[in-house]
């Protein structure tokens, strides 16, 4: 089966001026720029609605095809960089990578962490370490994310990238001591916090126990 990406449709943009990429954001086109390897720097510009509806539907690391009107062939390209407005957080600015089929390329993909309940049955609190796993591989063996269930984690265990089996035709380039997950034991404050409510409780039993008497 051919491996397929979502296009994505770009426009050149001849000018890369401060107000002319203002202008652009301001009619809702997101401003980039599209690196290879051999070719020089290429700056366009992709419409925001539509680009950001392919992100949310295939995630912003997956591999794209980016169409340049006007251009005959489509460039296989990757998410390299991409910067967010500090007050909207919205996308304001992309670095594209153009990649080879026959080439394995570095990337990062995003940890997705599922069994979160279970895991925290027993009054553990979960806290998230990395985020994302720098990988090599080929862009068709690109995975969108790496999940791991955590549900049979128990208080003060972790989930290292160790811990986590790469898909196959992938090989994973981060420390595989780098900690994802850490189920933590409820804080002494919280279960002070939570006696001293009790004890309240309590003592109004009392007195409500009292009163009727």
């Amino acid at each position: 089966m051919a491996f397929s990406a979502p296009t994505l449709i770009c426009q050149k943009r001849e000018l890369s001026t401060k107000s002319y990429l203002n202008k652009s954001k301001k009619d809702d086109y997101i401003p980039a720029i599209i690196y290879g390897k051999d070719q020089e720097p290429i700056p366009v510009m992709l419409a925001a609605k539509p680009t950001l509806k392919e992100f949310k539907t295939h995630g912003v690391h997956s591999i794209f095809n980016l169409n340049i009107s006007g251009e005959p062939k489509k460039l296989i390209s990757v998410v390299r960089e991409y910067q967010n407005h500090p007050v909207t957080g919205k996308i304001i600015h992309i670095d594209f990578m153009t990649v080879s089929m026959t080439e394995k390329f570095t990337s990062s993909v995003p940890v997705h962490i599922i069994g979160e309940e279970a895991a925290t049955k027993e009054g553990g609190i979960i806290q998230a370490g990395l985020t994302e796993i720098e990988v090599e591989c080929l862009p068709q063996d690109l995975p969108d994310n790496i999940t791991y269930d955590i549900s049979d984690l128990k208080i003060g265990n972790n989930v290292t990238v160790g811990d986590i089996t790469p898909p196959q035709g992938v090989t994973f380039l981060s420390d595989p001591d780098a900690v994802i997950v850490t189920i933590l034991a409820p804080s002494r404050a919280t279960t002070e916090d939570e006696a001293s409510e009790n004890e309240a409780a309590e003592a109004g039993e009392a007195v409500e126990a009292k009163n009727e008497e």
